[in-house]
């Protein structure tokens, strides 16, 4: 691994060479270089080795420098993550990691979350792009699931928001000039099935999607005849009924 560095220590000003203070900046220079020393083996990473540099250059608050100590353990979880992959030894130094650097666990769950998401997402967008989730690329994506240790309801998830985008670009292209033939309803429905996924409608939209077939019905076939209340001569049909008041 190559993710922390050696760097020289900062020279103490005149001020701080006259008042024995040590340069704070140069507690990060340390860290970094102790972790630079061990990255390769994080377990070896001692607890009172980082206890001796608070010692040293007097930090007594946790807060102190805390973002730096974020971004430390940040790299490392990144570096981790190249591999697309998140493994039980990887937990273990990370949960090392975590302690030696003092950063609280809901930080650092919420932004392994994060990530391992990310990478399941963007993997989802690639697959579907085409409109078809094959049988090797959704394999892949269960074991990239595995790999990353997602939950289940998570992975349903992202792979629905992504298959969501392409979904919801064909329905606008279809719905665009305001009909819905069935070759476009049952391309749609095709399109679901290769993404792997369902589509759910609101009352809304199906009221729309019928009217839009109904527009499509009109303008291509002939129209239905409805059941006549009354009467009529045999050359008549009835195509369109609504209740009325008759006034006299």
């Amino acid at each position: 691994m190559n993710i922390y560095k050696k760097q020289d220590l900062i020279s103490p000003t005149f001020f701080q060479k006259l008042f024995k203070i040590k340069p704070e900046q140069n507690f990060l220079i340390e860290l970094e270089s102790y972790l630079s020393e061990n990255q390769d083996n994080i377990k070896n990473l001692s607890s009172i080795k980082v206890d001796e540099l608070n010692l040293k250059y007097k930090i007594k608050s946790d807060d102190k420098f805390i973002e730096e100590r974020k971004k430390f353990w940040e790299s490392y979880l990144d570096e981790i993550l190249k591999n697309n992959a998140l493994t039980e030894t990887d937990k273990e130094n990370l949960n090392h990691l975590k302690s030696i650097l003092n950063i609280n666990d809901y930080f650092a769950k919420k932004l392994i979350e994060e990530k391992v998401n990310a990478i399941y997402f963007n993997y989802s967008e690639q697959i579907v792009q085409d409109g078809i989730s094959t049988e090797e690329e959704h394999n892949n994506l269960v074991a990239l699931q595995k790999a990353l240790d997602i939950p289940d309801s998570t992975a349903q998830k992202l792979y629905g928001k992504a298959a969501e985008v392409i979904i919801m670009k064909k329905f606008d292209e279809i719905i665009a000039d305001k009909r819905i033939s069935p070759a476009e309803e049952k391309e749609f429905e095709e399109l679901a099935k290769n993404l792997r996924t369902g589509i759910t409608y609101s009352g809304d939209t199906k009221k729309l999607i019928q009217r839009y077939k109904k527009f499509w019905q009109i303008e291509n076939e002939e129209p239905t005849p409805l059941d006549a209340a009354i009467m009529l001569p045999k050359t008549e049909k009835v195509f369109f009924e609504k209740p009325i008041t008759w006034y006299e």
